[in-house]
């Protein structure tokens, strides 16, 4: 009991209370912005998925491939707008289909 007693006199002060929790973060969560992937996905949510090598699912994929390529530090020649993504698809899809038309999905909201 006694040594016990030693140990903790001995012991160092504890450190100061936190001020907040460690779960949580310092940063302004509604100045975060939505990642590349989140945008596209919400972009994608208005437009039907496609029977597989159909013009529709062909027009998903080459929008999801050039919108995210716009939308990343690289631009890597193509520009950074839904409507350059929306044309590419729709070039795209017109190679399986001729006469595939869809209107340009709307953006995520502010």
């Amino acid at each position: 009991m006694q040594l016990a007693g030693a140990l903790i006199q001995g012991a160092h002060p504890a450190p100061p209370a936190r001020r907040w929790r460690r779960s949580h973060d310092t940063t302004n969560v509604a100045l975060m912005k939505p990642t590349p992937q989140t945008l596209v996905d919400f972009e994608l949510t208005q437009v039907p998925k496609g029977a597989p090598g159909s013009a529709l699912n062909m027009y998903r994929a080459a929008y999801n491939m050039t919108r995210l390529k716009g939308l990343g530090k690289k631009l890597e020649g193509v520009l950074p707008t839904r409507e350059a993504a929306h044309l590419q698809a729709l070039n795209e899809a017109r190679l399986v289909e001729p006469t595939f038309d869809i209107s340009m999905p709307n953006g995520y909201p502010d």
